[in-house]
């Protein structure tokens, strides 16, 4: 004879709408080792709540729940473990198993052994399965085999069983009945004492009555009914701790965690279409990355205004290589222009390519003096001693629209390029050296790299690094917050999976996810003809497998400890 399950004052309270409210309210609850006790009350007054304190899933926040004389989670007592069965409120089974394959997972969770597994689960068929409520809306002769079997584990094999129900029919078959109301345990004591508390002998009218009184019956659970007790312990066998080896413990968490990852990789092969986009979007992503991304903008339209002659004429005259041409200079430097880069409108005034540019028909102009060839000439000439007309003459003035700057970079190299081009040619048909013309700073071949990377060869390792950061993990991650949203994980806890079995479980998930992620999205990068890999390939390789794993590994535990 003995106590399986002790509450004594027990609190707990959850947020609503910003307002803690109370779901239990210094509740009492003794239950006797081996009786059967069916839990009674209305949904919302806080059955659930502390079925989950006393099986461990959650904690009070005042009070205490022993279990056997221990508190759930303390070691060797094996709650939540081996040593409770619990049936959730919510069906939370995995919809991509079959039954046999339900009962191999959870019966791996709870140390059994295929053939164990395979004989309870013959057992079981014999007696269907187990509705939400316990023998509700089923056969009659189903529930009695049903309450049957309850009372054979309850009398012969000393097993402690917990119902919880609003069907007070349900309720007369238990050895006590404890009813809740508001939160607090209004009458604990055996249906025989109920009923013949009642004039009408009603068991429903007898619990109306309490109800409305709200009194207390045996509330810390010395009130009992003994004839109750006397039978709920007869050939009672309470459960006694056990010091597990090490070397046990051990090899069931590792059965544990093997579980897991099998029961992760089913439900990943359940859904190949999904799994499949899963590997490839992170290649994809790059990919249209990098064919939509990168490139150098080519054909981009300025606006000439040239005072000196008319733009559109320019192309007729062609200068001579060699001669001292200094006539029409601004058509010899519009001809060092790369055509592919820049498109060059000719406009006759000003204020029309102004008008353009607020169009957005030109992103820009390039304006010539009157007098520029002239002074061009006479500024390389003489150097330092041009006055200031001459300055003023032959400087070529550019207005951009600097809203997109990599436009308006463009166009400011191509004409840097093209003013160095045409300064250092001048020079050099004229006799003198061309090197003048050069800009004092010179760059020279690059140590790294090379000088005409494009945008995207600079930004491919970057993006791949970003993109294998977040979508190996978006996957798992969704069908881990889905199982823990809806309690399926909650079943697992209860069998005795630790968070950290969870954890590794889910990274070794993960990791053979991201291999294949890593070698689609590396095979698409090197695909791309403006990215090279200089180095070790599998180096490369490595990195973003780390990488992946590093993102694994912090977002998990993020997932523990943010709330629904």
């Amino acid at each position: 004879m003995g106590t399986a399950v002790q509450v004594e004052n027990a609190w707990k309270h959850y947020k609503v709408n910003g307002k803690r409210e109370a779901v239990l309210q210094g509740l009492h609850m003794t239950v006797p080792c081996g009786a059967l006790y069916c839990l009674v009350g209305s949904s919302g007054c806080g059955k659930t709540s502390l079925l989950s304190c006393i099986v461990g899933i959650r904690k009070l926040d005042k009070g205490s729940s022993l279990v056997f004389g221990e508190q759930p989670g303390t070691n060797n007592v094996g709650i939540p473990g081996k040593n409770v069965g619990f049936m959730p409120q919510d069906i939370t089974l995995y919809g991509e198993f079959s039954i046999l394959e339900t009962f191999r997972y959870f019966g791996t969770l709870n140390g059994m052994v295929k053939k164990q597994v395979d004989e309870k689960s013959n057992f079981l068929q014999e007696l269907l399965e187990l509705p939400h409520e316990p023998t509700v809306g089923v056969d009659a002769l189903v529930c009695h085999k049903i309450w049957t079997y309850l009372r054979s584990l309850s009398s012969s094999e000393g097993t402690t069983i917990i119902i919880s129900t609003h069907y007070l029919n349900e309720a007369r078959k238990a050895d006590l009945i404890g009813i809740i109301r508001g939160g607090i345990m209004i009458a604990e004591t055996s249906p025989t004492q109920l009923i013949n508390s009642d004039v009408t002998g009603s068991l429903q009218n007898a619990v109306l009555a309490l109800c409305k009184k709200g009194t207390l019956l045996g509330n810390s659970g010395g009130n009992i009914d003994a004839q109750a007790v006397n039978r709920a312990n007869k050939t009672r066998v309470t459960p006694r701790k056990s010091t597990v080896p090490k070397k046990q413990l051990i090899k069931e968490s590792t059965a544990r965690v093997a579980a897991i990852v099998r029961k992760n990789a089913t439900v990943l092969f359940r859904n190949l279409l999904l799994l499949s986009f899963v590997i490839w979007i992170p290649a994809l992503e790059i990919l249209v990355v990098c064919i939509a991304y990168g490139y150098d903008p080519t054909s981009i339209s300025v606006g000439v205004v040239n005072q000196e002659l008319n733009a559109s004429r320019c192309p007729e005259i062609i200068p001579v290589q060699g001669e001292c041409d200094v006539d029409l200079l601004s058509c010899s430097f519009l001809s060092h222009i790369p055509f592919e880069k820049l498109e060059l409108i000719p406009f006759e005034l000003e204020q029309d390519a102004k008008s353009a540019i607020h169009s957005g028909l030109v992103w820009g102009y390039v304006l010539f003096s009157p007098n520029f060839s002239s002074s061009m000439y006479e500024r390389v000439i003489t150097g330092v001693d041009a006055d200031q007309s001459v300055l003023n003459s032959s400087t070529i003035i550019v207005k951009l629209d600097d809203t997109n700057k990599p436009i308006s970079a463009s166009i400011n190299v191509a004409l840097h390029d093209a003013l160095e081009d045409f300064t250092s040619t001048l020079l050099s048909n004229c006799g003198f050296d061309s090197r003048q013309g050069h800009s004092p700073l010179q760059y020279g071949v690059p140590v790294f790299g090379n000088d005409d990377t494009d945008l995207r060869e600079y930004s491919a390792p970057s993006m791949a690094v970003a993109v294998m950061f977040f979508w190996p993990i978006v996957f798992v991650g969704t069908r881990f917050m889905e199982e823990r949203i809806s309690g399926m994980l909650e079943r697992s806890v209860v069998a005795g999976v630790r968070n950290w079995e969870i954890f590794l479980a889910y990274l070794i998930t993960e990791f053979f996810i991201l291999l294949p992620q890593t070698v689609f999205a590396l095979a698409v990068t090197l695909l791309v003809p403006a990215i090279k890999i200089v180095g070790s390939i599998y180096l490369a390789f490595g990195l973003l497998l780390l990488i992946s794993c590093c993102a694994a590994i912090t977002r998990i535990p993020v997932w523990f400890a943010v709330s629904r």
